[in-house]
């Protein structure tokens, strides 16, 4: 973000404190819905269309395995806030 000159903002407590990360959310909903303007937050409660598109990750990776005649029992992911590891898993989960 930041080599797209994002103005990038700490936030005391975000993430520590419910109120604290309430709060902060309800601004950024509050400031995403203005004009001209697009909320990017990676989880579904936030931005669901974006996170769907992330499910395409695990057609991509079967589509590469099969290609060569593979498939997968377990794909590992990041799970940071989980959000890339749910949207994986629901990927496979509509591919099933």
């Amino acid at each position: 973000m930041m080599a797209y000159r994002a103005d990038i903002q700490k936030v005391r407590g975000f993430d520590l404190d419910a109120e604290v990360t309430q709060q902060t959310f309800d601004f950024l909903m509050q400031a995403g819905s203005q004009s001209e303007t697009q909320l990017q937050i990676s989880a579904y409660q936030y931005g669901p269309i974006g996170m769907s598109g992330v499910e395409s990750i695990s057609r991509e990776i079967t589509q590469q395995l099969h290609a060569v005649d593979l498939y997968a029992d377990h794909v590992f992911s990041c799970a940071g806030g989980g959000g890339l590891t749910l949207a994986v898993g629901r990927g496979f989960q509509t591919l099933a």
